[in-house]
C-alpha cells in the first residue's frame, strides 16, 4: 500500500522553493491577490506588446510575447503565486507516492470557456498532443519525464502508458524516476489543458479561431500584427476578471509605446533605456515607475558546432574583447546587473561560482593569435543577428560590432529580423552569432542549464548554441535525479562553471523589469518570471 505525502510536503520538498520576489502594484492585498478595499468592476486594461504574437497554441508556444496572451486563456494543473510557490490550479490537490514517481491529481469542478467540464481525459489528450510527433511541438521536453512518453513519440504505443484516467476528475501520472522539477514543468504552457473536443488539426489556425481554455479570459478578436481583444470568461472557476476588456496592442517601436503610454492610450509599459533618465526627472512618470528583479538573462550566443565558433579560443577571445560594463553603464543606464554567469542572481537557493570574462583586449588578441596559429581560418565576415522590437538590441549589437573590430580586427555583419522569423532561424542554427534572452519557465537552475545547454536539447528544444560537452551533460542530468537541494545546487554550480569556461555564451546582463503602470490600475501582479493573469486588475 502506497504512502502519500500531503500537499504541503509536496510544495516544500519537491518544488524546492524558498524565497523569490513577487510584486503587486496595489497598496494592500489579500492572499488571492485582490485588494482588501471594495472591488471595482468595469473598465479596460490596455497592455502593449513589442512583438506580434506568433501563436497561442500551447503546443507551439515558446516566446514570452505569446505566453503573455496565452496564460490569460489557458491553465495547467498547477501554477505559481506571486512568490513563485507552486499552488493548485485545475488540480485542486495532488498526492505523490512514497518513491516520488506517481502523481495523483484531483481535478476541481472547472469548465472550459465553452461550458464543457474539464476532465481527466482532457488532461491525457492535452499531454499526448504535445508528445505526438505529428504535432511537432518544440517543447516535448516538458513532458518527456512521463513513463511511456518515448514509446509514444516513437509510435511504438498509441497512448502514453504513464498517464492513466482514473475517473472524470482523477488522473494519475507516473514518471520514469523521481524528479525535483516535474511539478515546475507542469506550470509551463506546454502543460496547459485544452478542450480536447475543440481541436481541429485540419484547421491550421484552430487555436486562433477557437482557442478553448479554462483561463479567466476568452479571445474575442485578433487582428494580426495590430491588436488582440480578450473578454472575461463567464465560466471561469476562480475569481472572475474585474475588468470588462483586456486589450493588447502591438507597438514595435520603443518610442511609440512610450508615446502611447504618456498619451493615456495604454496602461502599462516597460521602460526603454533611452527614456529612463527623462522618466526619473518627470514627477508624474516617476511616481508610476516600479521595478522587479527577474529570473532572466540577455546574452550573445555562439553556434558552437560549426565554424568559426567551434573554436574555443575564438569564443573566449570574443568574450574578453567586449567591455560589457560599458554596455551596462552607457546603453542600459546602469539599470541592470552585469551577468557574471548563466544563472541569474535572483535564482532561489543558488549561489554561482562563476565570474564572467573581464574586459581584457590584450588577452583577447592573444587567444585569437593562438587560435590562428593552431589552424583557425577566419572568414572575411561573420554574421551577428538580432531581432527587432527594441532599439537597445541594435545599439548593443553595434557596440559589440565596433569592439570586435577594434580589438580583434574581425568584421561582424549585423542582420536584423522580425521576431517570428528570427526564432525559426535560431532553431535551425542559421546564425554563427546571435542575441537572445531567456526568462525562466520555472525557478530552478535546471531551466537554464539543462534546457538551454544540454546537448539533448540542441536546436528547437532551446539549445540555440548547439552546445555539446559530455561532462556538462553529466552534471545537469545527475542533478535531475537528486532531491537533496544542496547537492543539486552544487552540481549546477559545477556545470555552470564548465559552460562559462567553454564560453558557450557572452553573458551581458541579468534582468530587472523597470515598468510604468497608471496610478488608477490596482491588482496588477508581476513576479520574477513575468506577469500573472490579469483577472485581479481593477481600473479605479
Amino acid at each position: 500500500m502506497k504512502k502519500f505525502f500531503t500537499l504541503l510536503l509536496v510544495v516544500l520538498l519537491v518544488s524546492g522553493l524558498a524565497l523569490a520576489c513577487g510584486a503587486e502594484k496595489t497598496p494592500d492585498t489579500t492572499d488571492n491577490g485582490g485588494t482588501t478595499d471594495e472591488i471595482v468592476y468595469g473598465g479596460v486594461f490596455r497592455f502593449p506588446l513589442a512583438q506580434p504574437v506568433p501563436t497561442i497554441d500551447p503546443a507551439q508556444l515558446t516566446d514570452t510575447t505569446s505566453h503573455e496572451v496565452g496564460k490569460q486563456i489557458f491553465e495547467g494543473l498547477v501554477t505559481y503565486d506571486v512568490d513563485l510557490n507552486i499552488v493548485p490550479c485545475l488540480a485542486k490537490s495532488w498526492e505523490i507516492s512514497e518513491d516520488g514517481t506517481v502523481y495523483t491529481f484531483n481535478l476541481r469542478d472547472a469548465k472550459f470557456n465553452n461550458g464543457d467540464p474539464v476532465t481527466a481525459n482532457d488532461v491525457k489528450l492535452s499531454f499526448e498532443r504535445i508528445l505526438d510527433p505529428e504535432t511537432k511541438s518544440p517543447r516535448t521536453w516538458i513532458l518527456e519525464e512521463i513513463a511511456g512518453s518515448d514509446d509514444f513519440m516513437d509510435s511504438i504505443e498509441t497512448e502514453v502508458k504513464g498517464i492513466k484516467v482514473i475517473d472524470d476528475k482523477t488522473v494519475e501520472i507516473t514518471i520514469k524516476e523521481i524528479s525535483p522539477v516535474f511539478l515546475h514543468k507542469l506550470t509551463y504552457s506546454s502543460a496547459w489543458i485544452i478542450n480536447s473536443a475543440s481541436i481541429d488539426e485540419d484547421d491550421e489556425l484552430w487555436y486562433e479561431n477557437n482557442p478553448v481554455g479554462s483561463g479567466p479570459f476568452i479571445l474575442s478578436d485578433w487582428v494580426r500584427n495590430q491588436k488582440l481583444v480578450l473578454l472575461p470568461n463567464e465560466n471561469y472557476w476562480g475569481d472572475k476578471p474585474r475588468i470588462d476588456r483586456l486589450e493588447y496592442y502591438i507597438h514595435k517601436e520603443d518610442t511609440v509605446r512610450q508615446q502611447e503610454y504618456e498619451a493615456g492610450n495604454i496602461d502599462y509599459n516597460v521602460v526603454a533605456d533611452a527614456d529612463f533618465d527623462r522618466i526619473k526627472d518627470d514627477e508624474t512618470l516617476f511616481s508610476e515607475l516600479d521595478k522587479i528583479e527577474l529570473l532572466s538573462i540577455q546574452y550573445m550566443g555562439f553556434r558552437t558546432n560549426s565554424e568559426p565558433f567551434d573554436n574555443l579560443k575564438l569564443r573566449q577571445a570574443f568574450c574578453y574583447a567586449v567591455d560589457r560594463n560599458q554596455i551596462i553603464d552607457e546603453i542600459y543606464h546602469s539599470r541592470f546587473a552585469l551577468a557574471t554567469g548563466i544563472i541569474p542572481t535572483a535564482m532561489p537557493n543558488y549561489e554561482s561560482a562563476t565570474d564572467a570574462y573581464p574586459y581584457d583586449p590584450q588577452m583577447a588578441k592573444k587567444l585569437l593569435d593562438e587560435a590562428v596559429s593552431e589552424g583557425l581560418v577566419l572568414p572575411e565576415t561573420i554574421t551577428f543577428a538580432y531581432n527587432k522590437g527594441t532599439a537597445t538590441h541594435k545599439n548593443v549589437a553595434e557596440f559589440i560590432q565596433n569592439q570586435i573590430k577594434n580589438n580583434l580586427g574581425i568584421n561582424l555583419v549585423l542582420e536584423e529580423f522580425e521576431w517570428a522569423t528570427y526564432l525559426d532561424k535560431i532553431d535551425n542554427g542559421e546564425f554563427p552569432m546571435f542575441r537572445l534572452g531567456w526568462v525562466a519557465d520555472y525557478p530552478d537552475p535546471d531551466n537554464f542549464l539543462w534546457v538551454l545547454l544540454d546537448s539533448a536539447n540542441a536546436g528547437p528544444n532551446g539549445g540555440a548554441a548547439f552546445y555539446n560537452n559530455p561532462e556538462f551533460d553529466s552534471f545537469v542530468r545527475d542533478a535531475q535525479r537528486l532531491t537533496d537541494l544542496k547537492s543539486r545546487m552544487e552540481l549546477y554550480k559545477q556545470a555552470e562553471k564548465i559552460a562559462m569556461d567553454d564560453a558557450v555564451w557572452m553573458p551581458v546582463n541579468f534582468g530587472t523589469e523597470w515598468y510604468l503602470l497608471k496610478s488608477n490600475v490596482k491588482g496588477f501582479r508581476i513576479t520574477a518570471m513575468g506577469t500573472l493573469p490579469h483577472n485581479y486588475v481593477e481600473i479605479h
